[in-house]
């Protein structure tokens, strides 16, 4: 009975873990729409240009290109931008205690190695 309650409890966590991560990868790729910065023209971009720019250079014109916008547009992008990096600290969590979650499932069903490190 035990075993059973340990078990339907692992995958309760896992699937609350991943439904929040599903649910905050939607919210983010909403606010990803709003991403535009001026650069010679209007132009979207995506968090992954913010967060690994290929050089300082580009990062320094991303960041001031959101505020040559027009002020409404600006202040839009900037108020996404900041709404993403929020959501990312949930999104951060979720992604990686959902794969410890499942790694450790599967560790578990390995007998003599799997046992050894799902306990370590």
């Amino acid at each position: 009975m035990k075993v059973m309650q340990t078990y339907l409890n692992n995958w309760m966590l896992f699937s609350i873990c991943f439904g929040l991560l599903l649910l905050v990868s939607f919210i983010m790729s909403l606010l990803g729409e709003r991403f535009y910065t001026f650069d010679v023209i209007r132009k979207k971009f995506n968090m992954i240009e913010l967060e690994v720019p290929a050089s300082p250079k580009e990062m320094a014109n991303l960041i001031k290109g959101i505020f040559l916008l027009p002020p409404e547009e600006s202040a839009r992008s900037l108020k996404a931008v900041r709404a993403q990096l929020g959501w990312d600290f949930l999104f951060m969590p979720c992604a990686y205690g959902s794969i410890f979650l499942v790694c450790w499932r599967i560790a578990q069903k390995m007998h003599h190695v799997g046992h050894f490190f799902s306990w370590y």
